[in-house]
């Protein structure tokens, strides 16, 4: 059996390196902007969902890997996202990113998340490769999402 990640909004792979040191009261731009590894400006982290600054709001927070690390979003401009640190800590690649706004965690911010990504579906090739039993996928909002994978998996694997 494997699991598929599901929803999540994640970091990148921090253009390789293995992790980034936030201290207290600096500020740090999350962006779903791409940039090539040296052109990376200091301080930025790209964000795996392209909807991510449209989601957020100034004056959220902004959590790290469950309580990690911690950011407050003081400004918002295109999809650049400013942030004061108030909790510091390592930022790690693929580090899981969740938004809170009164000390409520925003469900719908994954509402726009496509339940399969991109990584899910290496994956689940992968998975469909090794001959695994059985394919969970988290936060499934239909049977859509069932009806589809059931036919990839059909497809890259007839008779089986």
């Amino acid at each position: 059996m494997m699991d598929t990640e599901g929803s999540e909004i994640r970091m990148d792979d921090l253009n390789g390196t293995e992790s980034a040191k936030a201290e207290d009261g600096q500020i740090w731009t999350f962006t779903v902007r791409a940039f090539d590894p040296p052109l990376r400006p200091e301080r930025t982290v790209t964000a795996n969902y392209d909807c991510f600054a449209e989601d957020v709001k100034v004056g959220d927070e902004l959590i790290v890997d469950g309580g990690m690390m911690r950011f407050v979003v003081i400004e918002k401009i295109g999809p650049d996202v400013i942030c004061h640190c108030t909790d510091p800590g390592l930022l790690l690649p693929r580090a899981n990113l969740t938004f809170w706004r009164d000390e409520s965690l925003v469900r719908e911010r994954n509402a726009m998340l496509p339940i399969i990504f991109s990584k899910d579906w290496l994956d689940i090739d992968f998975g469909i490769e090794e001959g695994v039993d059985f394919i969970a996928v988290s936060f499934v909002k239909s049977a859509e999402v069932i009806k589809t994978l059931k036919s990839y998996i059909t497809a890259q694997s007839p008779g089986r």
